[in-house]
């Protein structure tokens, strides 16, 4: 199960900030699951925070499962 709870990530660019979740809260069960997206819409963000390589900037991300 991956748990997030209020989870907000953002990038600062010229034009403002760029967000990739914004106060976002849903569960996911244990089973598999696919990311689906156009380019830049932060598909690979979502994994490396699930993977803990980046954090959000509000929010928290909760699992028992291991990500690589």
């Amino acid at each position: 199960m991956i748990e997030l709870r209020n989870v907000t990530k953002y990038f600062p660019t010229n034009e403002g900030r760029k967000y990739i979740l914004r106060d976002t809260s849903i569960v996911l069960p244990e089973v598999n699951i696919g990311v689906l997206g156009r380019n830049g819409s932060g598909k690979s963000t979502f994994m490396r925070m699930l993977g803990k390589i980046e954090f959000p900037n509000t929010g928290k991300i909760a699992s028992r499962n291991s990500f690589s």
